[in-house]
């Protein structure tokens, strides 16, 4: 049996500080997109669903198996997913604005797995309200001061809507991790949401609404009011919706300032200009002398999945053997039939105990190196 059980790979190889940033910024545009269809096709499940469950008379919902309170602290989740990879793009768009000589390894860690730099960004997002060079450096947007006198002011009137739009969308995305940041904790550790019982509003709402509890981490006596209902829903939806459009855009214009020599870009998705002022604008554009080098490679990469499709197996073969489940699949014909899985052999359990440890040591070097 060969010694890689199961590989995948992946194109192409970056090579320099450069080419890795615009790698991992690649792809976090086009995680967050795919997160966004996936996003609308589960909001399109959760209507069909919540229509159906809903008291006319009381606004209240009929079912008592709480899926209807589940699903909207799930948005609420979904809102601080939005915040929290928008702010990780807002940091280094910052980063790369403010020191020019910043470390760009360094930087790209901390994409992929942010620690204490986006203290940074929420405390720029707490003042109000932000100013231009403050918006511009959070959107890699170049100073409109370093334009001579005329064009500045073509780009200070057709740029306004876009820093408007910016500002007040920074200000909802720090507003709202504040206040749900708590919740976005007990959602993703281990779920200690209380559901209860009977909920009577001393006024009657308009529209659906209910409250779920969650427990103080510091006081188990206590714990915090939670309310959802349809506006909650409403507004979530259309804050994860315009926090994945504005951090799409702005990952497009951190790509093209790491591009051409960590030099601002004027924006090409962040702006929306009006047909009148296009023309101008693409004018002030191409007369800047931007230089995008092109950053196709060859190369191929390999990585073991293996031990992970093993422990699948693995797994599978305890519950129909050991707990004596009947799983259902259907097969690469179509066809669907009882499913029987192998145990995985010594040699794949071998290399599993050998990632956990490897695992487990990364992780306490982390934990070392964190105090």
């Amino acid at each position: 049996m060969s010694k890689k059980i199961g590989s995948t790979q992946y194109f192409p190889v970056p090579e320099t500080p450069e080419e890795k940033l615009v790698h991992v910024l690649g792809i976090m545009k086009n995680s967050t997109m795919i997160r966004m269809k996936y996003f609308n096709y589960q909001h399109d499940q959760n209507k069909k669903y919540l229509e159906n469950i809903i008291d006319k008379e009381t606004g209240q919902p009929i079912s008592k198996d709480r899926i209807y309170e589940t699903i909207h602290v799930d948005y609420i989740f979904s809102v601080i997913q939005a915040i929290e990879t928008l702010h990780g793009i807002l940091y280094t768009a910052h980063a790369t604005m403010t020191d020019r000589s910043c470390n760009l390894h360094k930087l790209r860690n901390s994409l992929i797995n942010p620690r204490g730099e986006l203290q940074i960004v929420h405390d720029l997002l707490s003042e109000e309200p932000l100013n231009q060079s403050a918006i511009c450096n959070i959107s890699a947007i170049p100073y409109l001061d370093s334009f001579k006198s005329s064009e500045r002011t073509f780009l200070e009137r057709v740029l306004e809507p876009t820093f408007e739009r910016i500002r007040n969308l920074c200000r909802y995305s720090q507003a709202f991790w504040d206040v749900f940041k708590p919740v976005r904790n007990v959602f993703a550790h281990n779920f200690r949401l209380i559901f209860f019982d009977e909920v009577t509003p001393s006024i009657k709402p308009a529209t659906a609404e209910t409250i779920v509890g969650f427990l103080e981490p510091g006081n188990v006596a206590k714990s915090n009011i939670l309310s959802i209902g349809a506006v909650q829903l409403m507004a979530s939806r259309e804050l994860v919706l315009a926090l994945a459009h504005l951090e799409i855009n702005i990952i497009t214009s951190v790509v093209d300032l790491v591009l051409n020599k960590l030099k601002p870009v004027l924006p090409r998705r962040l702006v929306n200009v009006s047909k009148k002022d296009a023309q101008e604008y693409v004018k002030i554009w191409n007369s800047q002398g931007y230089r995008f080098p092109d950053l196709r490679r060859e190369g191929i990469g390999t990585s073991d999945i293996g031990v992970q499709k093993g422990l699948y197996h693995d797994f599978m073969h305890y519950a129909v053997e050991k707990m004596g489940r009947e799983i259902i699949a259907v097969g690469q014909d179509g066809a669907t039939r009882i499913a029987k899985f192998r145990e995985s052999p010594q040699e794949l359990k071998e290399k599993l105990k050998e990632k956990q440890t490897e695992l487990r040591r990364k992780r306490h070097r982390k934990k070392k190196g964190s105090k």
